[in-house]
Formats: C-alpha cells, sequence, structure tokens
C-alpha cells in the first residue's frame, strides 16, 4: 500500500516539531502533537507515518549502554560526548545491567554496537578453537 504523499510530508513536519532544539525527541511535545492533530487531515494516515518516523528515531537516538555492574554518571556522560563526536549526532543514554559480559562493556549507538567484553573475547577464541 503506497503511503499518502501529504499525509507523509506532514508527518515529517510533526516529527520535527516533536524534537527539542537539539534535535532529541521529547515525550510532551509528541504527546501535544498527537493530541493536536486537526480532524479534517487524514489522519490515521498522517499517525501510522508518524509512528514510523518516531520510531526510527527513537532507535537511532538512543545510546544503550550495558555492563555487569553499574556505571557512574562520568562514564555514561564520557561515553555520550564520544559517540556524539564520532558518529555526528545526538543520543539519550540508558543504562543496563548485563551479567553475561563477566566484564567490560557494550555499546549500542542506534544501529552500531561497539563492544569490548571478556564474553565477547571468549567467543572470539572459541570461534579460533
Amino acid at each position: 500500500m503506497k503511503v499518502n504523499f501529504k499525509a507523509k510530508t506532514f508527518a515529517k513536519k510533526l516529527l520535527h516539531i516533536s524534537c527539542d532544539g537539539e534535535g532529541l525527541l521529547q515525550e510532551d511535545k509528541i504527546r501535544a502533537v498527537i493530541g493536536s492533530l486537526p480532524q479534517k487531515y487524514d489522519t490515521l494516515a498522517i499517525l501510522k507515518e508518524y509512528y514510523v518516523l518516531v520510531s526510527r528515531e527513537i532507535f537511532k537516538q538512543t545510546m544503550l549502554i550495558s555492563s555487569p555492574t553499574e556505571v557512574s554518571f562520568d562514564i555514561v556522560e564520557s561515553l555520550r560526548n564520544y559517540f556524539e563526536q564520532t558518529l555526528g549526532r545526538k543520543f539519550a543514554p540508558k543504562v543496563s545491567i548485563d551479567n553475561a559480559l563477566i566484564a567490560g562493556m557494550r555499546v549500542q549507538a542506534g544501529d552500531r554496537i561497539f563492544e569490548k567484553s571478556i564474553a565477547s573475547t571468549l567467543e572470539v577464541l572459541r570461534a579460533m578453537a
């Protein structure tokens, strides 16, 4: 099914409105955009396209930091700054504990994964054996 060009264009404008000054999505702005859609447009087509765009943008903006232990705020900020400079876009970091890493860290910044952990090193050694 072909997406209505007007709905797609309108959804892109709504996505732009949903971001803050740094280009990061803001939940309160997303809620305001959805609540203010005029009824005269093809609202369902716009919402479908808007959903796709927001989902993609959330994935691109999320930086998931996995570690077997708690990660300090300073380390999170240092990683965020490094990846923002390296990849050229803003990220919203989220930290999770993953005991399977044993030691080290995994950072998923959008569609890129950077890992330096004992678990990944052991996996490489197993593959070589």
